[in-house]
């Protein structure tokens, strides 16, 4: 596990190189647990780094060189606790609205307490809230529960507000500044009256 490593640290564990699947020592997670218990919908707010559109290129069959930026890849996914190990939902960087500032609004709730305007539309993104909680099957299991997992691959030594320079717990927000993601709790109807139109 690479969490809080110091670069010296990290750089005596072998790897073939970066984007090897996420399990190598480049690849800083960022996981934060949720509870319906505090609110329904879960409003997660932050700054994009810039990435290539992998996408894109000739004919629509990629790129031939990879272009410079903050990451090669942002992705985000709500899943179930670890013994269940399943991905309920899950987005990349390039299917989230960005603003003109390039922050994103993610809102996470079940398919019955979405607002009406969590859609693309109003420059939102809407990630399924696990049905099964924990997906634990036994007395164990929370149905409140929820997880968030963020995945920031192969970035670029350059940008400052990496997460990968984060060495110890509490350093988040002087590192990552506006690219550190914020979220708090709410309800269908609190934020359908947020003034994004439906």
């Amino acid at each position: 596990m690479r969490t809080f490593k110091t670069p010296e640290e990290r750089a005596r564990i072998p790897y073939a190189g970066a984007m090897e699947g996420g399990g190598d020592p480049t690849t800083p997670y960022m996981v934060v647990y949720l509870s319906r218990m505090f609110g329904p919908v879960y409003v997660m707010r932050g700054k994009m780094p810039t990435f290539p559109h992998t996408h894109a290129g000739k004919d629509g069959k990629g790129l031939a060189i990879m272009l410079e930026a903050q990451t090669q890849w942002w992705s985000i996914v709500s899943c179930e606790a670890a013994p269940s190990g399943q991905i309920v939902d899950g987005l990349t960087d390039m299917q989230v609205p960005l603003d003109a500032d390039r922050n994103d609004t993610i809102v996470v709730s079940s398919r019955e307490a979405r607002p009406e305007n969590a859609t693309l539309e109003n420059g939102v993104v809407w990630l399924e809230w696990s049905p099964r909680g924990k997906g634990i099957d036994d007395p164990r299991n929370r149905p409140d529960f929820g997880m968030l997992m963020l995945r920031i691959m192969a970035n670029n030594h350059s940008w400052e507000q990496s997460p990968e320079k984060m060495t110890k717990p509490g350093m988040e927000e002087g590192v990552m500044g506006p690219y550190l993601p914020r979220g708090g709790y709410a309800d269908k109807a609190t934020f359908e009256a947020s003034g994004l139109k439906k």
